[in-house]
């Protein structure tokens, strides 16, 4: 979320953009970060976590992300 943010102020995004999209690439990177640990998914599988385990290591992350909502 803090790279959007950091992009949208960089760059004139609305020639590119509408305000809707830009919320909706907002809302996506926020639900992205959502107890995100900090780790990649290699890492969630090598040390054997749980959301590793529960997803059966494919995608696991994401896996963990979209079942919050």
């Amino acid at each position: 979320m803090h790279i959007l943010y950091w992009i949208v102020l960089k760059i004139d995004i609305e020639k590119f953009f509408t305000k809707l999209e830009i919320a909706c690439m907002f809302l996506a990177a926020l639900g992205h970060d959502v107890e995100h640990p900090s780790t990649n998914n290699a890492y969630a599988i090598w040390v054997k976590d749980q959301r590793a385990i529960l997803y059966n290591d494919k995608s696991v992350l994401e896996n963990h992300h979209v079942s919050l909502f």
